[in-house]
C-alpha cells in the first residue's frame, strides 16, 4: 500500500513481505515547465531549454496580464466597466491572460515554438491548469488552453461556438480528428487537463485525463501528428480564441506518462504543490520487513548530495523521527531501521 500524503509518499508493510512498486518519477523527460512566478523561462532544468515568447497583444498593452499574476477579486481586463474574480491561485503566482474587447488576440497568451515534433517525437505528455473567468469585455466566444501552433494536430479547447461564458464542450484533437471530452468545466473553477500520446505500431494514441479522470481516448495514424510548436492560452493561428482566465504549472515531458505519474501530477496541482515541487522525483520504490531481526527496509527515489527526514508510524496517528539527515549518494537509496514491528508506515522527505 502506498499513497500521496500531500507533501511526502508513504508505505506500509505486513509481515514478513517485500513489497516493490514502480517509481513514480515525474521529472524524468520533463522538457518543458512553466510555473510563472515572475516569467515565461523554460524551468523544467532539460539542458535544451525551451522558453516561451508572448503573442497577441504585448502583455503590458492590457493591465496586469502575463506572469506573474498575483489574484484579483475585481480584475477588470480589456473594459474597466466588466470584471471577474480572479482571486484564487493554485501554485504561487499565475499566467493571466485577457481577451480583448474586439476578439482577435488577447493579451498573456504564449508560444514556445521549440516544443515540436522534431523534440518530443511520437510519444509525449502535455499537462495544464486553466481557471476560464471569461466576461463581456472579450471577443471570443471559444476558449482554447493549447494547441499546436499551425494546426490542430494536437489541440484542447472549447470546440463549439457557445457564448462568452466559457461553459462549452471542450475537445481534445490529435491528429486533427476530435473527440469531445465534456461540457461540465464550469468557469470560475481550476481544472487540470492530460493529453498522454503513445504509439503501437502505425498508430498513435491520444488518452485524455480531465481533473484526474481518464474522460476519452482517441487512435490516429502518427504520420497525421506532425507540429512545428504549442501555443498556450490561445488557438493556432494566434489571432484569438483567447482563454480569458488563468493557467499554471504547466509541464510537457518527451514520453507518455502513466497512470500512477498523470495521478501524481493531479494530486500535487490539488494540493498547491508544483510538479517540481518537494515531492517530484521522489518515491518510495521498494520496503521489506524481516521477522527474524525486525528490521524494516526502505528503497526510495533520491537526488545525490540531498538530504532526507525519514518517519514511521504504526496507525498513522503520528510520526515517529527515524532520522532527519539522512544524505543520499545517488539516484536510488536504501534505509534500514530495527522497527520490531511488522505493521508500519513510512515517509521520506527532502529536507
Amino acid at each position: 500500500l502506498h499513497r500521496v500524503d500531500r507533501r511526502q509518499r508513504q508505505m506500509c508493510i505486513r509481515d514478513r513481505i517485500t513489497i516493490t512498486v514502480p517509481p513514480v518519477d515525474i521529472l524524468r523527460g520533463l522538457v518543458g515547465y512553466y510555473d510563472f512566478e515572475s516569467g515565461i523561462a523554460d524551468q523544467s532544468g532539460s539542458p535544451i531549454t525551451h522558453d516561451g515568447t508572448y503573442d497577441g497583444i504585448d502583455p503590458l498593452a492590457i493591465t496586469e496580464t502575463g506572469a506573474g499574476f498575483a489574484g484579483d477579486a475585481t480584475y477588470e481586463g480589456a473594459v474597466a466597466t466588466n470584471s471577474t474574480d480572479r482571486s484564487t491561485l493554485l501554485v504561487g503566482n499565475a499566467l493571466n491572460i485577457a481577451g480583448n474587447a474586439g476578439g482577435g488576440a488577447g493579451a498573456g497568451a504564449f508560444a514556445v515554438s521549440t516544443l515540436n515534433t522534431a523534440t518530443l517525437g511520437n510519444q509525449f505528455s502535455i499537462s495544464a491548469w486553466f481557471f476560464v473567468a471569461a466576461d463581456a469585455d472579450t471577443g471570443d466566444q471559444r476558449h482554447f488552453v493549447f494547441e499546436a501552433n499551425d494546426n490542430y494536430d494536437v489541440s484542447f479547447g472549447t470546440g463549439t461556438v457557445t457564448g462568452e461564458d466559457g461553459n462549452g464542450t471542450f475537445t481534445s484533437y490529435v491528429g486533427q480528428d476530435g473527440a469531445p471530452v465534456t461540457n461540465s468545466l464550469a468557469q470560475g473553477v481550476w481544472h487540470h487537463v492530460l493529453h498522454s500520446f503513445s504509439t503501437s505500431g502505425p498508430n498513435t494514441s491520444m488518452q485524455v485525463y480531465i481533473n484526474g479522470v481518464n474522460t476519452t481516448s482517441e487512435i490516429v495514424a502518427t504520420t497525421a501528428v506532425n507540429f512545428p510548436g504549442l501555443n498556450f492560452g490561445m488557438h493556432r493561428a494566434e489571432t484569438g480564441r483567447v482563454l480569458d482566465g488563468m493557467m499554471d504549472d504547466i509541464g510537457v515531458w518527451d514520453r507518455a506518462l502513466s497512470e500512477e505519474e498523470i495521478a501524481l501530477v493531479f494530486e500535487l496541482g490539488s494540493n498547491g504543490i508544483g510538479i517540481k515541487g518537494p515531492v517530484a522525483g521522489l518515491a518510495i520504490t521498494s520496503i521489506s520487513y524481516d521477522a527474524d531481526t525486525g528490521d524494516a527496509t526502505i528503497e526510495f527515489i533520491s537526488v545525490a548530495g540531498a538530504t532526507y527526514s525519514i518517519d514511521s508510524s504504526s496507525e498513522l496517528v503520528g510520526w515517529d523521527e527515524l532520522t532527519d539527515n539522512f544524505k543520499a549518494t545517488s539516484d536510488r537509496s536504501s534505509y534500514t531501521e530495527n522497527t520490531n514491528d511488522p505493521r508500519s508506515f513510512f515517509r521520506v522527505r527532502r529536507n
